[in-house]
């Protein structure tokens, strides 16, 4: 009998893999395009694409989910990090041209 503890480790496992060496990822999707050239940004940018629906090809069920597991963290993330960050961000900008002029 598998249990859901079994489940969730052949799932881990799956994606530990998967982000190790992606073009070992079989997802049992063989209409997929294989992704743009190897460069990360260019992945990363499919990613999203697909991700958000820019794309024609809608995002794997793998994919999906993970979004959604990611969604609350991200959310949360940003909740606590983007207001610091920007102000650093702008006051860095702010006394870098104050220097240059």
């Amino acid at each position: 009998m598998t249990t859901h503890a079994d489940d969730t480790e052949d799932i881990m496992a799956a994606i530990r893999r998967t982000v190790a060496d992606p073009s070992s990822a079989d997802l049992g999707e063989p209409d997929v395009p294989p992704p743009p050239p190897n460069t990360t940004e260019a992945r990363v940018q499919a990613a999203l694409s697909r991700l958000t629906g820019e794309d024609a090809i809608p995002p794997s069920v793998l994919e999906a989910l993970t979004l959604e597991a990611l969604d609350p963290l991200l959310r949360d993330w940003l909740d606590r990090n983007l207001a610091p960050l920007v102000e650093r961000l702008v006051r860095e900008e702010i006394a870098r041209i104050a220097k240059s002029g």
